[in-house]
């Protein structure tokens, strides 16, 4: 599937491990002069279980602003469209 840049996206991949599985979710957008990597987060989890994850890739749906999606239908592979702006606010 192909999203135009208009389009917030984040990317998760579940790949299965010796210990359980490898989560890995991140946002991508273009290289710039000052963006040296092509996302703007990356985050790696090691988790018990492949339910786990999908439970995980949940929660950050949750938190983009879209709605959550039944595991046993997110693969271990997608793209997911969330909401442009940030959904919470940090207040220091």
């Amino acid at each position: 599937m192909i999203f135009s840049p208009s389009q917030h996206v984040i990317k998760y991949n579940i790949t299965p491990d010796s210990k359980g599985v490898c989560l890995r979710i991140w946002e991508p957008a273009p290289i710039t002069v000052k963006r040296v990597k092509p996302y703007l987060f990356s985050v790696n989890y090691r988790l018990p279980s492949e339910e786990s994850a999908k439970a995980l890739v949940n929660r950050y749906l949750i938190a983009s602003g879209a709605s959550a999606v039944e595991p046993a239908k997110l693969p271990r592979r997608g793209h997911l469209r969330v909401l442009p702006n940030p959904t919470d606010e940090i207040w220091c």
